[in-house]
């Protein structure tokens, strides 16, 4: 009598469903569930093709862009065969114009008589002349 009466009121009843109704709970889930996989499983495949879409226009662009420059490139090289070389006549010296004047002997004797004669003082008439 106790179990009958007055555990119910203490515990709840308990709904004792069938293995039917069970199964049939558990079976919707499940079908919910894949259907929400596939679902997802859709989307991110979708998201890939875009990606790769994307990816190659990138990489297309990035090609031509590689291309034009590689053509430039040539064009240089084969413009560069325009222009004549430098010649190289002879050895290479001070140029006639930029030669002194006086014979080298003149310069030996200047060298040994140090100048004006003013004692080592820094007039400009001898900054020039040396």
């Amino acid at each position: 009598m106790f179990k009958k009466y007055i555990v119910p009121y203490l515990f709840g009843r308990r709904s004792r469903k069938t293995i039917d109704v069970r199964l049939n709970e558990v079976e919707k889930t499940v079908v919910d569930c894949v259907a929400q996989l596939a679902a997802s499983m859709n989307k991110i495949r979708e998201d890939i093709e875009r990606g790769n879409e994307r990816k190659g226009e990138v990489v297309n662009r990035q090609i031509e862009e590689l291309k034009t420059e590689v053509t430039s490139l040539k064009k240089l090289l084969l413009n560069r065969k325009q222009f004549p070389t430098a010649t190289v006549t002879g050895p290479l010296s001070i140029p006639a114009w930029q030669r002194a004047a006086s014979p080298p002997e003149e310069k030996e004797a200047e060298e040994e008589g140090n100048g004006s004669g003013t004692n080592g003082s820094d007039s400009s008439l001898e900054m020039i002349k040396e």
